[in-house]
């Protein structure tokens, strides 16, 4: 009897690595399953709302943003928005109204690439504003579709924040800014709360990342954004 639960007792503790290796593949399995989940049901549009004939309003569970049509311009002047597409050619490109699964394509690309494109990127952090990969949920972005000479589908995501708070708002000090669902918004300065980029459906690939600079730029300075 004894014999025989020594032997018992050397295969449990033999058998013991195995069990916990495959314990903790077991376990690495369910995260990563729950992670991609979450990250698909983030960037799935739940609630859009037609905002006017050129724009809808469309929010996921980590982010929100404005599709504009193929017919819309901005009210600004002289200012062509082709001119902010980096890679739009005169005669060759046209624009496109981003769908629904457009956009979430973009969203995800962005999500997934955004920490590794913005690594070297200038203008973010102490007194510029936010690094923006860190923060990108508190973006509100604005998408246009347009295609390359190469006939590859782009959505040029024009980003910006918010900076007034729930309680301003509910003081009524600053009224939440509705315009954005139905504008275009040019900012030339205010750092790192607004920046804009292209995202290549075809390609997967992210470019032309450009973050906005700031008027008067003390070192030292600290915004309450930053993190």
């Amino acid at each position: 009897m004894g014999m025989r639960w020594r032997i018992r007792r050397r295969e449990m503790w033999k058998s013991w690595p195995g069990c916990i290796h495959l314990y903790m593949r077991s376990i690495f399995c369910v995260a990563f399953i729950l992670c991609t989940i979450y990250n698909c049901i983030g960037q799935r549009i739940i609630s859009p709302a037609v905002i006017s004939p050129t724009s809808t309003y469309v929010k996921g569970n980590n982010f929100e943003g404005a599709i504009f049509s193929s017919e819309y311009n901005p009210d600004l002047g002289v200012f062509d928005i082709t001119r902010s597409f980096r890679q739009y050619q005169a005669g060759i490109s046209h624009r496109f109204t981003p769908s629904f699964s457009q956009a979430e394509l973009a969203e995800r690309i962005l999500q997934k690439n955004l920490r590794h494109h913005n690594r070297k990127t200038a203008y973010q952090g102490r007194g510029y504003g936010p690094v923006i990969h860190r923060r990108l949920k508190k973006y509100q972005r604005q998408y246009l579709g347009y295609t390359s000479s190469d006939n590859e589908q782009i959505i040029f995501i024009n980003a910006s924040w918010e900076r007034h708070t729930l309680i301003d708002r509910l003081q009524d000090l600053y009224p939440r800014d509705e315009t954005w669902k139905s504008d275009y918004k040019l900012v030339l300065d205010g750092g790192s709360y607004y920046w804009c980029i292209e995202v290549n459906l075809t390609t997967g690939k992210l470019a032309g990342l450009g973050v906005n600079g700031i008027a008067s730029f003390r070192p030292g300075l600290r915004e309450s954004g930053e993190v």
